[in-house]
């Protein structure tokens, strides 16, 4: 019997996979697609208290939004574990594998993939099959986003050995938030609204840890860094200019709409938060991750000189404009290429494109091709890096488009005399 049954399984793993998923009762597939959904899409496991709030968030989009902020323990949900484990079970029919052990951002229980070869099967072959089991709206990325907003708003500073140790974790949610809004952002779907509210609370959650635990800010604790493309946050650092390394365009454009001024800030300028994306944090950045090249992106380039961002505006002692063009010398020479190693070709082709089309919108929103760019290398001009970058020919278009953009200012300028 024993071998009877062995031999009706299917010799192929997918086929196998899919014959489990398949056996799921008709009532429970929307449910179980869900899970699934969030488990493929998750930047790393999630707790099981995560999970637990699911239905919540399926039934109301602002359920993370006004969540209370309040410090939640593992005494306090260890009665509902194996509730919630036997959920997950019956669902998934343990193609998910529960442990109890602690899990590395907030309380215990991880839920993941029983073997790497399920979650590589769902999403490469299955992916659309549990799309289509929706009754409802579903977007996995925007479900991640409300978990972590729930974890982040449920930290207790008694789980914790340190200011740091909280910080970490805090931060560590928030920028898991800012990738999962990425991700939304990209679908076509329309969550600017939802995508604002929940920002907007993020910001103030983050906010509220640090004054009530004396979390310092993103701008502590750094390694020294002397490359040009990465910026050391000075105290001054804006949640919104979290949001622009993360190139959340709707968000960003949302806020700016909301209100023009957010544009002129103190400290770094905006600009150069999405010219010079990277930060220096001990934290990593899941939206700087490996997943795609350039991370610069030209609409939120486009989108702040659109509401009146200065590419002449200064930064340490330089000019935004000069410390692009230095951060991409330094970079292009050294061999790094922004956030990506891999790709090769592909990805120097991707992120010339990139540099060279920021370039012409920095140029037609008046960055001077006459700018110093550094006292210790005078040899180093606009005119010498962008060859070095883009070549002669690019070079030459480059400097004509900048001579047509300050003939126009200064046209531009005898008129406003005149009048």
């Amino acid at each position: 019997m024993l071998q009877k049954i062995v031999r009706q399984f299917p010799a192929d793993l997918e086929e196998y996979f899919k014959r489990i998923i398949e056996a799921v009762r008709p009532q429970y597939r929307e449910e179980m697609s869900r899970i699934f959904l969030i488990t493929v899409d998750e930047l790393h496991p999630l707790p099981l208290f995560a999970f637990s709030l699911l239905e919540n968030l399926c039934s109301d989009r602002t359920f993370a939004i006004n969540y209370p902020m309040r410090p939640i323990s593992e005494d306090e949900i260890t009665p509902h574990y194996p509730r919630w484990t036997s959920w997950i079970n019956n669902r998934c029919s343990d193609l998910l594998v529960i442990d109890d052990q602690p899990h590395p951002t907030f309380l215990s229980h991880s839920v993941d993939f029983l073997h790497r070869s399920v979650r590589d099967f769902l999403r490469d072959n299955y992916y659309p099959n549990l799309l289509l089991n929706m009754r409802t709206e579903f977007c996995s990325t925007m479900m991640l986003a409300g978990m972590c907003l729930v974890l982040l708003k449920s930290l207790s500073i008694k789980d914790f050995r340190n200011d740091h140790s909280l910080y970490v974790v805090s931060f560590s949610l928030m920028d898991d938030i800012l990738y999962y809004v990425h991700e939304t952002e990209k679908r076509d779907e329309d969550y600017t609204k939802i995508i604002v509210a929940t920002l907007d609370e993020v910001d103030r959650v983050i906010g509220q840890h640090a004054r009530d635990f004396r979390i310092h800010s993103p701008s502590s604790d750094l390694r020294p860094v002397t490359c040009l493309d990465v910026y050391i946050n000075d105290d001054r650092y804006s949640f919104l200019g979290l949001t622009i390394q993360a190139r959340l365009v709707k968000y960003v454009g949302a806020k700016l709409l909301e209100c023009p001024s957010r544009v002129r800030k103190r400290g770094r300028p905006l600009l150069d938060y999405a010219l010079r994306p990277k930060r220096t944090i001990s934290v990593t950045m899941p939206y700087h991750s490996q997943r795609e090249a350039p991370s610069m992106d030209i609409e939120m380039i486009r989108l702040l000189l659109n509401n009146g961002a200065d590419p002449n505006e200064g930064v340490d002692d330089q000019t935004v404009w000069a410390m692009f063009l230095l951060s991409c010398h330094e970079s292009n020479n050294d061999g790094s290429l922004d956030y990506n190693t891999n790709g090769g070709v592909v990805v120097q082709a991707r992120v010339s494109k990139a540099r060279l089309l920021a370039c012409e919108l920095l140029i037609s929103y008046g960055a001077r091709w006459d700018c110093p760019l550094t006292e210790e290398k005078r040899e180093l001009t606009v005119s010498s890096v962008l060859q070095g970058l883009f070549g002669v020919v690019q070079t030459k278009r480059l400097e004509k488009l900048a001579e047509e953009k300050a003939q126009e200012m200064q046209r531009s300028g005898i008129a406003c005399i005149l009048m």
